[in-house]
């Protein structure tokens, strides 16, 4: 399984490995204006729905990380089911970059810039 995304319009695309498409799901959002976006300026006017990385879970749903501002310290994701069904969001206080094991691993930056790697085991909320 292939997933692209154009996260301009928060659209994802699921494909098998030779190309040839599964399905299609999207998910409606209200876009956030770029920062750094001045009229002229060759950056875009309004920030993606999310980030370009996709992780899967154990249970192969799919995890997009939502682009939030930059003072935003929490990373929000949003969780698909793999046929692509909206199931929850999660918020976590740090970026997510692999889960496994019912384990998420993130890389935290220390004061004195050291990067740690972080486990968080997962659970469900009823």
């Amino acid at each position: 399984m292939v997933v692209l995304g154009y996260n301009k319009d928060y659209l994802i695309n699921v494909l098998d490995f030779e190309g040839n498409p599964l399905f299609r799901f999207k998910r409606e959002y209200i876009p956030g204006k770029f920062e750094a976006w001045k009229p002229g300026s060759i950056l875009p006017k309004f920030n993606p729905a999310f980030y370009k990385y996709i992780i899967l879970d154990d249970n192969k749903n799919l995890w997009f990380r939502q682009y939030t501002k930059s003072t935003v310290t929490d990373s929000i994701y949003d969780i698909f089911s793999p046929d692509g069904i909206y199931i929850q969001q999660a918020v976590v206080p740090h970026r997510i970059y692999q889960i496994k094991n019912r384990k998420a691993y993130c890389i935290i930056r220390t004061e004195e810039d050291y990067r740690i790697v972080k486990r968080f085991r997962m659970i469900e909320l009823e």
